[in-house]
């Protein structure tokens, strides 16, 4: 069983999440902190300010907010993003020097997307992966790295590189 910080539901089955009327099935993050993901995004920023709101109906209209900020984006493109802001999760893990993730530092992001870059996993996984965390700092209402004109030229390389990559795919070395 799991608590959900914003809403304070509780979730019976794992792979569900409730928001509100928005239902979202996703493969969660491995080990103890399987909600980690989630509970970062919708407790950080903007919505830290839930224990600022003492009304009971705004604290009713508080905590169906982050339904509808789901429903900004399609289902399919949340279930993208949080997918590969879960990647994003749990790479930064392997490191201890990278203490926050929302906000991340530029550095973090660059060096993410540049190791993305090496693996030749293609552009898209590049662009998700940039796109991903653009929107978790956005709907978190923290600072964007992904705004840095240095991380959106790593992503411009990226798309140079990797597309050139596949178009010559013998050249490889």
């Amino acid at each position: 069983m799991c608590v959900l910080a914003v809403t304070g539901r509780f979730c019976r089955s794992l792979d569900v999440i409730l928001f509100g009327h928005w239902t979202k099935s996703f493969s969660m993050v491995t080990g103890p902190d399987r909600y980690a993901l989630i509970q970062n995004i919708f407790s950080t920023g903007f919505w830290s300010q839930l224990s600022s709101v003492k009304h009971t109906e705004l604290r009713l209209l508080f905590s169906n907010l982050n339904a509808t900020v789901l429903d900004s984006r399609a289902k399919t493109t949340v279930t993208k993003y949080i997918g590969g802001f879960k990647h994003f999760l749990k790479w930064t893990q392997k490191y201890k020097e990278i203490t926050s993730v929302l906000s991340c530092n530029k550095l973090y992001v660059g060096l993410y997307l540049q190791r993305l870059i090496e693996s030749f996993k293609g552009f898209n996984s590049v662009d998700i992966a940039f796109y991903s965390i653009k929107w978790a700092h956005c709907i978190a209402d923290v600072t964007d790295p992904c705004e840095s004109e240095l991380v959106k030229k790593i992503l411009e390389g990226a798309k140079r590189i990797l597309i050139r990559e596949n178009d010559y795919p013998s050249l490889r070395i």
